[in-house]
């Protein structure tokens, strides 16, 4: 033991001798990991976290981003208990609903579970008891509240249990609290309450699942997931399941030609099938960053390099006097470790303020989505590996050179032959690297910024400039049909009203808010043209929102501002062009479903989803 300790002393000693170059190594390596630390503490807690669940490397959901119809929920929860603990577990993900009180009624967002959700996932409920399977349907107005919304609704008092509260205007009986940090298993999908399965129909009037079509095979709406039974695999639940939906299929959807078939992720996955372009995002930035850290070692190389050269007459004495070569490459490597021990740690504790700072921005997105990216043991094991990355990266080479001199010369006069460090094209190699390295970096860079320049300059059809949005959505408080149209009527009036309002309007899905809505529509055949069909993004908009959002409107008229307008469409130019070729589309007509609707104007091409799609 004394061999290492006295090397540390050592290595100490000397790097406190030259402490200017000894800081700007820490500092480079610091920069190089804390960049590196913070995108792995992204896609860590984005890709890679763990649910507060028991066990939670058994539960499994299916099909990332793929939804399911109740009744194939039941005959996949009934036909394979051989592989799953309790049964296939069910929720919608997100439901959006109004909660009334003592204090100021608010919008908060949860999700309608199956009676087994909570008793497969095997966490226990921090007050009350969770959602059962036993639960009487008469019983089924309950709800699990989420620990933040019980602190900031309900000051956190125990004595909430049984109490009733008002969801969408509806009485639900208290019953329990989730524990802290528990928000569902949606990863970055914040849920701040858990009602049954059973009450869907009621609490989402506007979400597709009312009117008895909630029992209906062709209605897909629930995500579905599983806990498997101790040693089955993935593999093998995953040919269980896809061997009834096989069963299903035929039976239910005999001529769908599209078949797809069910695969298993980890619980606590992206939610809508964005695990994949998070992948390929993260992968290029770890990229990106791995060429920082790679800059940033050939840097310091260099430096120790020219630091070998001061130290020649030092490593030639200690040869000289008997040292072994390995020996010096050891003294070298730990001075070497130091450093880079020093600089990862300054990179982490970088990298856990930036993650910190990026965990509290918010998205400008009308939906509670929140990610904790907080470094924890496997991000500081990272961390730690880094160091040791590079200390090989920048010590070994160094070190070798250094142990590697010209003991004549160095003892004489401290001259070198040709052969030695300062002769040798390690340092030249090390600058074309770091020269290579970035111009790499600055070509990418400047790469993303021209694409970030042509995005923003991409012509979304609309102005967003000076305009406000207010969300509001009479249905939440079981408004009837001529309920809203009294209710919004009398908002419009009121805000065109304000001073320094010009135009105001009514839209079901604001542009670019990430949103679709999209339908199949078809026109009847004429003498010249055959029946054209095709899908299309639809959205339920009121009288002068073209003339609000500034969308020219090419052809036509708008929508009258009273009731009554009756089946009427206003189509963009792509859709005019696509569905009636050579033809005048306003005053044509299109067919969705058992409606028809009268194509009254052609508006300007305007994005409607995101910015490359309109």
């Amino acid at each position: 033991m004394e061999m290492p300790v006295h090397d540390l002393r050592h290595a100490g000693r000397t790097l406190l001798k030259a402490p200017g170059v000894s800081i700007l190594i820490v500092i480079s390596i610091a920069l190089g990991v804390a960049a590196n630390v913070t995108v792995f503490s992204i896609a860590n807690g984005l890709l890679w976290g763990v649910l507060p669940i028991k066990d939670p490397g058994r539960m499994v959901m299916f099909s990332e981003g793929k939804s399911f119809s109740y009744p194939d929920y039941l005959d996949l929860s009934e036909q394979t208990r051989d592989v799953s603990e309790g049964g296939v577990v069910a929720h919608f993900p997100i439901i959006p609903v109004s909660i009334g009180g003592k204090i100021e009624p608010e919008r908060v967002w949860g999700q309608a579970v199956s009676g087994n959700f909570f008793s497969t996932l095997g966490n226990a409920i921090a007050l009350g008891r969770p959602i059962l399977p036993n639960d009487a349907p008469a019983e089924n107005h309950l709800v699990v509240l989420s620990d933040k919304l019980w602190r900031h609704r309900f000051g956190a008092d125990a004595d909430v249990l049984n109490r009733e509260v008002a969801l969408n205007g509806r009485r639900y009986t208290i019953i329990g609290v989730a524990p802290p940090g528990f928000y569902g298993t949606d990863r970055g999908i914040v849920a701040e309450f858990w009602v049954p399965l059973a009450v869907a129909d009621e609490i989402m009037p506007d979400l597709g699942v009312g009117g008895g079509t909630k029992a209906k095979r062709d209605n897909s709406w629930l995500t579905l997931g599983a806990r498997l039974k101790r040693g089955v695999s993935r593999e093998k639940a995953a040919v269980a399941l896809n061997l009834v939906k096989a069963r299903l299929d035929d039976r239910y959807r005999p001529n769908d030609k599209n078949r797809e078939r069910i695969t298993l992720q980890s619980a606590g996955g992206l939610i809508a099938g964005s695990a994949t372009p998070a992948y390929t995002l993260l992968a290029v930035l770890m990229v990106v960053v791995g060429l920082v850290l790679l800059v940033a070692c050939a840097n310091v190389a260099k430096l120790l390099l020219a630091r070998a050269t001061a130290r020649q007459r030092e490593m030639a004495i200690r040869l000289a006097l008997g040292a072994a070569r390995k020996r010096l490459v050891r003294q070298l490597l730990i001075e070497s470790l130091i450093l880079s021990i020093c600089g990862a740690t300054a990179g982490f504790i970088m990298a856990a303020a930036a993650a910190c700072a990026v965990s509290r921005f918010q998205l400008p997105l009308p939906l509670p989505i929140v990610f904790d990216f907080n470094v924890d043991m496997r991000v500081a094991a990272f961390a730690l590996g880094l160091s040791l990355i590079t200390t090989l990266l920048f010590g070994l080479a160094p070190a070798l050179r250094a142990s590697r001199t010209d003991l004549l010369g160095s003892l004489k006069d401290g001259r070198t032959s040709g052969g030695s460090i300062s002769g040798s094209g390690l340092r030249n190699t090390l600058v074309i690297v770091q020269v290579a390295l970035s111009l790499t970096l600055l070509a990418t860079a400047e790469l993303f910024l021209r694409s970030l320049g042509n995005a923003s300059s991409i012509d979304i059809g609309f102005n967003p400039n000076n305009v406000l949005m207010l969300s509001v959505d009479p249905k939440l408080q079981n408004y009837s049909h001529d309920q809203s149209v009294q209710f919004l009527s009398r908002v419009r009036e009121r805000i065109s009203a304000l001073p320094g309002v010009r135009s105001m309007s009514f839209v079901c899905t604001v542009p670019l808010s990430l949103g679709a809505n999209v339908d199949g529509f078809e026109t009847d055949a004429t003498r010249d043209h055959a029946r054209q069909s095709a899908s299309a993004n639809v959205n339920a908009v009121g009288s002068d929102y073209l003339g609000t959002m500034e969308i020219p409107l090419m052809r036509g008229r708008d929508f009258k501002p009273q009731a009554g307008e009756g089946h009427s469409a206003i189509v963009n130019e792509t859709m005019a062009a696509k569905f009636f070729p050579g033809q005048d589309a306003v005053g044509r007509e299109l067919h969705h479903g058992g409606d028809s609707y009268t194509v009254i104007g052609i508006a300007r091409n305007s994005k409607a989803h995101h910015r490359r799609k309109a």
